[in-house]
């Protein structure tokens, strides 16, 4: 029923199927595989949750679809690189490619069953020092990576390590600059970027949390938006709007909650921001609409209905929803559900 997709309000990997739900959570260091409680969802305010890991249960509308989770996890996972900030996407070289907090991952379309890191040095203008003489060595901390001859990068031995058992120099890329000072809050810490991402060392931050990646992947976001915001035109042909309801048949007595999908067409890339309504047609013939907030950054807007009262069993409800976009053309999608008041 789904790919699979990452769930960051329960730091798990999961999949749904018609019959069964799968999860892993990622920081459980043995990767157990364990199933949702499908049964509990299904009976629901019925059935008693005492005992049920509350890890076991079902949250449909909830997480990332994502690209190649062992792969991820291989250099280094989600608590690393951050957690997705987009679905996946085809980029503009062809290649299918998502957005995390820390990086930017693809698959090669010529090798699908790799991940890789984007570089960012070019889309985010990343600082940029030509390779120097060695001044410094083991001895004060710093690693030298040679890039032309005598002339290179000193890189901090706690950055190499980090970037040794995070998949190499094929992983982070080529340094671009010397570590430098950078002033956060009122403090002074250490970067230095590579390719692929920045590496970032906070003195006094507990230990265990003085190294981590720099959040690059918010700045690539509003880069690639600012590129294409002027171009991009809302047509029934540029745009992709996907409508599904959380449940298929509710009683007269229970919310439904309606989710939209935004994308572009070509790419299937995300459409922030963008405000919508929905339209509900009653059986006696009148009809109800309610907005949408907008677009998060991965496309997805929901409403929770308030309970249709008194609709008669066995009635279907038709309800469109419409884009508040400038143009000449409404950009809709339609879907329906029952009341089926179960006696």
């Amino acid at each position: 029923m789904t790919g699979v997709r990452y769930n960051p309000e329960k730091r798990r990997l999961e999949q749904y199927f018609e019959k069964m739900g799968f999860y892993l959570l990622v920081d459980d260091p043995q990767h157990e595989v364990h199933l949702m409680a499908y049964g509990i969802y299904t009976c629901q305010a019925e059935c008693a949750r005492t005992g049920v890991n509350d890890s076991a249960i079902v949250s449909w509308n909830k997480g990332v679809e994502v690209l190649n989770p062992l792969s991820l996890e291989r250099m280094g996972g989600y608590s690393v690189f951050g957690n997705p900030l987009t679905n996946p996407y085809m980029a503009p070289d062809g290649n299918l490619e998502q957005v995390l907090e820390k990086v930017v991952v693809y698959v090669p379309a010529d090798n699908p069953t790799t991940l890789r890191l984007r570089s960012l040095a070019a889309p985010l203008n990343l600082m940029y020092s030509d390779p120097g003489p060695q001044r410094f060595s083991l001895k004060d901390g710093m690693v030298f990576y040679s890039e032309n001859g005598d002339l290179g990068y000193h890189i901090p031995i706690v950055f190499d390590q980090f970037i040794a058992t995070h998949g190499g120099i094929e992983i982070s890329g080529k340094p671009l600059t010397d570590p430098f000072p950078v002033t956060v809050n009122g403090g002074t810490i250490a970067r230095q970027c590579f390719e692929n991402y920045c590496l970032e060392y906070y003195p006094n931050a507990e230990p265990g949390h003085q190294l981590m990646l720099a959040s690059l992947g918010p700045e690539f976001l509003t880069a690639q938006h600012h590129e294409n915001q002027e171009v991009f035109k809302f047509t029934r042909q540029s745009v992709h709007l996907a409508v599904s309801e959380l449940k298929p048949q509710i009683t007269d007595q229970e919310p439904q909650e309606i989710q939209i999908v935004l994308q572009t067409s070509k790419g299937q890339a995300p459409i922030a921001d963008i405000d919508s309504f929905v339209l509900l047609a009653l059986p006696d013939g009148n009809k109800i609409s309610y907005d949408l907030p907008a677009t998060d950054q991965n496309g997805i807007a929901q409403v929770t209905l308030p309970p249709l009262a008194h609709q008669p069993n066995g009635a279907i409800i038709p309800y469109i929803v419409c884009l508040n976009v400038p143009g000449d053309e409404q950009i809709c999608a339609n879907e329906s559900f029952l009341i089926w008041n179960v006696r």
